[in-house]
């Protein structure tokens, strides 16, 4: 086996002294590790086939790893923004929903939904979870209206999340869907609320 050629054991040292640095400066850039080892490998197999004329080698590698990272990026950009031939959906009207049909059974669905999950909590998790979650009222507004502390209510709230999202009902409601007069009325209520900003 040939020793190294004095160009060869030239990049290798260069490589080992400002590989580390080449690196940082690429993921500063890319963001991503990956993408910057693959820069730096480039920006060195550039350096290997280039004659040994450089003097300052480190900036050259810099002004190379830099000019791959742009032009990376640059590629990425020009994939996210190409346009389509087919011209864009449209879109639904500001408004919502525009057939009446449509509309007539996202409400029943959202009423099913509504009082499932009415159903399934106590009236405090009820409040502290709507208010909170759905209004978005922090929790020492809730607490005022529930008449307890913030961390109860944010407790509350949190137990109403978990059990909304299990899909467990609390003793004495395992009876499947409810049908509850109160909770048809709280869904309308609800709905009215939503619609009504």
């Amino acid at each position: 086996m040939e020793p190294p050629s004095p160009h060869d054991a030239g990049v290798q040292a260069v490589w080992a002294a400002h590989r580390r640095y080449l690196l940082a400066v690429a993921a500063g850039m890319l963001r991503r590790q990956d993408d910057a080892e693959d820069v730096v490998q480039e920006a060195f197999a550039r350096l290997a086939a280039s004659p040994d004329a450089i003097e300052d080698v480190r900036g050259w590698l810099v002004v190379v790893t830099r000019r791959l990272c742009l032009d990376r990026l640059d590629r990425a950009e020009s994939r996210r923004t190409t346009a389509t031939a087919e011209p864009p959906e449209p879109r639904e009207a500001p408004g919502g929903i525009a057939d009446p049909a449509e509309r007539m059974m996202l409400h029943d669905e959202v009423c099913q939904a509504f009082s499932v999950v009415v159903d399934r909590l106590s009236p405090a998790e009820r409040t502290s979870f709507i208010l909170h979650d759905v209004f978005g009222f922090p929790f020492d507004a809730v607490a005022g209206l529930v008449g307890r502390t913030p961390a109860a209510c944010r407790q509350l709230a949190r137990r109403a999340r978990l059990s909304v999202g299990t899909g467990l009902y609390p003793a004495g409601l395992a009876g499947g869907w409810p049908g509850s007069t109160k909770a048809v009325g709280l869904a309308e209520r609800f709905i009215a609320v939503c619609e009504g900003g």
